[in-house]
């Protein structure tokens, strides 16, 4: 799977967190971006991915932290 991306995503301007929402990835590595999956009262799973579109990893975060 490879997603389609603008040349540079940013996050959604309002604080609203939805599926679907792109943010940039903090630090180095081979992830560049998240994409949020799935959430719920508790947390957020994410995919990562590169700036060509590739999955490159998945982790899931605190809803706090957003």
């Amino acid at each position: 799977m490879k997603f389609n991306l603008p040349i540079e995503p940013e996050a959604m301007d309002n604080n609203e967190l939805r599926v679907g929402n792109v943010y940039k990835c903090k630090g180095g590595g081979k992830t560049s971006f998240w994409v949020v999956i799935n959430f719920d009262d508790r947390s957020v799973q994410l995919i990562g991915i590169n700036r060509d579109g590739i999955i490159t990893s998945a982790s899931a975060y605190g809803r706090h932290a957003f």
